[in-house]
This record gives C-alpha cells, structure tokens and sequence, in this order.
C-alpha cells in the first residue's frame, strides 16, 4: 500500500500524539457516587465506617456544634436552619449569616479543627475531605472562602496562614476550594515552592485550572465540594491535590484538570497562575520583582508538600472572609461535612448497585434485587428520620416504635444497626 506524502504525516502525528498521552500520567481518582457514601443512605452511619476520620452534620444547639471544633470565629452569625441538602437524614444544617453594619465581628464566619489518627496523634498522608454548602441569591463577594485541607508541624489548634508569604517546608502548607473571581471554583494554595505574582514577586494563593472551563457557583442551590491533598516523600514533588463539584471532577477536552499531581496535567505557569495545556513561553517573578522567562507546555511538576516526614494533612478548615461592606444580606448554608482516608462522593439517595464484572453483563436478577433493595432502604431511611425527629421532639414512645420498625422490617441493614443503637439510648 503506497502512502500520499500528506496521509504519511498525518500517520506519524497521529502516532507522536499518541505516544505522548499514552505515556503522560493522568488522574485515576474516582467520580460520582462509587464513593463511601454510597454504602451509606443519607449518610446515616457513615461516621462508623472504617476508613472516615471526622464527620460534622450540624444537629444539635450552636454551642454544641461549636464545641466539637477547637476554634470558632463569628459565633454570633450561626444559627440552627431545617434547610438540608437533598437525601440528606439529618434535619439541621448550620446557616451563617452577615449583615450590612454588623460590627461585633467583621469576618464571615470560620470552624477549625485537627483530625485525630489511630495512633493518638494528628494527621495522615492522605486525606479527602467532603462538604455540603448553599448561597442566597443576594449574597455579596466573598474575598476567602475554605473547604480546606492542609498541615502544621507541630499541630495547633487555631489556624496560623500569613498571606502573602510561602510556607516553610518543614513547618506548613494548606490548600482550599475557592469561589475565585467571578464566582468559580479554583484552588487556592500555599506551600513553599509556590510561585509568586508581580510587580514584587510576592506569593498570593496559587491556582491552577486558567483557561480551562469555569465551573459556575449557582445560588439558592445545595452544592457538593469535595477535596483530597496527598503529600509527598521527602526529597521528592509526588504530592498530589483534586476536588470534585457535584462528584465530577473537572475537564478540558476530556482529560481532567482539577487533579494535579507530578507529570499531569502539562501546561504552563503564567507567574503564580498554572494554565493546563498552554504551550507558550512561561513566566515566573521572583522575590524582589525579577522576572525570567520558562519553557511552557511542561508536565506539571507536582507538589513538594513537606521537607520533613513529620509534616502531614492534620486539619480542616471550614472559612468565609468577607472584607467589604454589603448592602444586603449574605447567608452560606453548611451541612455534611466528612473527612476520610478515601474517596466519599455525593450524598446516596439510594445503596448503589454491584457492577457486574468487565466483559460480562448484569444479572436480571442480580439487578431486580438491587432495585428492590433501594426501594427497602429509602423506605427505611423514612421511617428512620421519622424517628430521630420524634426523638428530638421529645416523643420517646413513638420514635421507639419506629426504631423498633426498623430493625425489625429491615434486617441486617446499615439503618437497621443505627436504630439498635438509637433505641439503646432510650431506654
């Protein structure tokens, strides 16, 4: 078979560019509901599972809820709200609301805790964090806002970032979810080989999805924000981060940019700004205002999170930092907060199903099963909230015999053990 010299190119490109992404990593983070959430129906039960560090769904008082972290900023903005996120079991979330004129605290509201591991100390190499949130329509900008994750050696209880500065390696870094700009979500990330921004080369928070889709913040709405940091081996850049909106990581013609870890995604840094698949020149300014000139279109290099192996994910941090006067008034909703050691995705509304094996298709009765058990476990999740919100009601009897309901037409279930429990307490 002879080859036209314009088909020949075409081949051999076709074959470089198919050589260069089969070898360049990519993001193997899983999306969607396949999560721990998913064993959990309105995540009744997910704090007992093996692999959650800390869980926070906002029932009980203001003061008890603020009592389960080590340091609370704007107390007097919080309030209880029976506004949930869809599928949620619970029936509080926590409502933070700011003013026009409000001088007894000028910020817009912060919780701050560290996250205790298995051998009595803080922190893991790994962790995910998972949150629930909603804006009112009226709500102003927001100058800092925090689903964040990040680290402190030695731990502390209160939060300690200077802006403007790089972290040091051996001491700290912290990494949150954003609604950057114009209402979009984009990291914004300390730690101490972060690039700086003219004219003087100074660090503010980096951010790294420029010129990639802009995942809108809608108002009124519940929204799902979720992220995971990975730090390093010492003497290597294998540090990882992602966050996910809804369950769904981000993407720019099909390859995901919202996970950057070393060798994806390439791109090109534009001083402190990271611009997945640019291949121009780059850009850095160093400390002082001196500006030199990068190759572009490079593998991201990954993140040297820490100098010292006793520098871990010891803490999350859930912050709004409003520094302007509104006119109206600004409300956030925050509800369903989960950290654990994997993957957690959104709220189940019902048990996901078993995949059937590669290669081989789902068992109609396997499937008919399943179908049958989400219908038992949204029944039950019903007759389980039914009875948690007669118990807060202080009716005991009747939350009793729903309990008792539970556990007797529902066997073996996840709900089915929650409501053993429940009715231990109310004996």
């Amino acid at each position: 078979m002879r080859l036209t010299v314009h088909a020949a190119a075409a081949l051999l490109l076709a074959v470089v560019v198919g050589t260069a992404f089969s070898e360049e990593p990519v993001s193997k983070e899983p999306e969607g509901e396949t999560g721990i959430a998913s064993k959990y129906v309105g995540d009744v039960g997910i704090e007992n599972d093996a692999d959650v560090i800390f869980v926070e769904q906002f029932e009980g008082t203001v003061d008890e809820i603020c009592r389960r972290w080590e340091t609370v900023s704007g107390k007097m903005l919080m309030s209880n709200s029976g506004d949930v996120p869809p599928g949620s079991a619970g029936r509080r979330s926590l409502l933070i609301t700011r003013v026009p004129g409000n001088r007894e605290y000028a910020g817009g509201g912060q919780l701050y805790r560290r996250i205790k591991n298995e051998n009595g100390g803080y922190g893991f190499d790994k962790v995910y964090l998972r949150m629930y949130m909603k804006f009112n329509e009226g709500h102003a900008g927001i100058h800092h806002y925090g689903t964040c994750l990040g680290g402190y050696h030695p731990s502390t209880k209160w939060p300690m970032v200077k802006a403007g500065q790089p972290t040091k390696g051996n001491q700290s870094f912290w990494s949150g979810v954003e609604p950057y700009g114009s209402w979009n979500w984009m990291f914004y990330t300390y730690w101490h080989k972060m690039r700086g921004s003219p004219p003087r080369g100074q660090t503010w928070g980096n951010s790294f999805q420029h010129g990639c889709p802009k995942l809108p913040i809608p108002k009124e709405k519940w929204i799902c924000i979720e992220s995971m940091l990975k730090v390093n081996d010492v003497g290597d850049t294998n540090g990882e981060q992602a966050f996910w909106v809804n369950g769904k990581l981000n993407r720019k013609d099909g390859v995901v940019v919202s996970h950057q870890g070393k060798g994806f995604p390439t791109g090109t840094w534009i001083f402190d700004k990271f611009h997945p698949f640019r291949t121009g020149q780059g850009v850095r300014c160093e400390r002082g205002g001196a500006r030199t000139n990068i190759e572009g279109g490079k593998p991201f290099e990954g993140y040297e999170w820490r100098t010292v192996k006793e520098l871990n994910v010891n803490y999350i941090w859930l912050y709004r930092y409003m520094s302007k006067p509104e006119t109206g008034k600004s409300q956030v909703w925050w509800d369903h907060v989960v950290a654990a050691r994997k993957y957690i995705g959104p709220i189940a509304t019902k048990k996901a199903a078993r995949r059937p094996e590669p290669g081989k298709e789902a068992d109609p009765a396997q499937t008919a099963a399943a179908e049958k058990e989400n219908v038992d476990l949204a029944k039950a999740a019903k007759l389980y909230r039914s009875g948690r919100n007669a118990e807060r009601s202080g009716m005991k009897a009747l939350a009793k015999r729903l309990f008792e309901r539970v556990v007797e037409e529902y066997p073996g279930t996840e709900l089915a053990e929650q409501a053993k429990k429940r009715l231990g307490r109310l004996k």
